[in-house]
């Protein structure tokens, strides 16, 4: 089964020329107690989606549930981990954020270039609240917030705290309330079952497969694990 993931650290990334991550391993296991042969490459997210979208790729993970999405991928109904995207800021500057919009106002927010936003964050910014700056990697975005050239950054929490970590930067901590928090799912190509009926291969019966071993993982203190040994690094 060809699976896909993007570059999404501590999820998945490459290191010394080895696609590695959380969700890599989780994925890997999953595989080994179901008996199914897997490969696991990395993709840009555009392609990510275009390849399930036309079969190129069997699963891939993680992704949140859309309504334009379920068109052309099954979910599993566990998700592989909830995403909580929120504003790092520095200790020197508090940021009082209660979970509105309306909070941000005149604060400049960094963010990665090309992350999709909520949609009412990318409201607040056409109505010019705040500002927002796209900076090409998290690396920057972190730097800049560090030399309080703008007042926060808007991350997933596990992808900030292991950057942080991995920059060895004190003084920048998250705020307890997230923008929003959203399930990611491991999914599956529906491409090949429009084909002609003789080309079917309906990967569905795959869903309460992965449920299943997904719930066993995440129970017997597996995936706390693998999640520590990327979050203590």
């Amino acid at each position: 089964m060809k699976c896909g993931t993007n570059v999404f650290a501590p999820f998945g990334f490459m290191k010394d020329g080895k696609i590695q991550g959380i969700e890599v391993e989780l994925m890997y296991e999953v595989a080994r107690r179901l008996g199914i042969d897997i490969s696991i490459n990395i993709y840009k997210w555009a392609t990510l989606l275009e390849s399930m979208r036309f079969g190129t790729l069997d699963c891939m993970f993680a992704a949140f549930q859309t309504k334009d999405r379920l068109e052309f991928m099954h979910y599993t109904n566990v998700p592989v981990h909830i995403s909580s995207l929120v504003f790092y800021v520095h200790e020197d500057k508090p940021m009082p954020f209660k979970g509105k919009i309306s909070d941000l106002q005149g604060n400049r927010i960094g963010i990665v270039q090309g992350f999709k936003n909520p949609y009412d964050f990318e409201k607040g910014e056409r109505r010019q609240m705040y500002q927002v700056f796209r900076l090409r990697d998290l690396e920057i975005n972190f730097k800049i917030l560090q030399k309080h050239c703008i007042d926060a950054v808007l991350v997933n929490r596990h992808v900030g705290e292991y950057t942080l970590g991995q920059l060895k930067m004190d003084g920048v901590y998250p705020l307890s309330v997230p923008l929003t928090a959203t399930p990611a799912y491991i999914t599956f190509s529906k491409f090949l079952e429009t084909k002609e009926k003789e080309l079917v291969k309906d990967l569905s019966y795959l869903v309460p497969q992965f449920d299943a071993v997904l719930f066993e993982i995440f129970t017997d203190g597996t995936y706390q694990k693998i999640f520590n040994k990327y979050m203590n690094q």
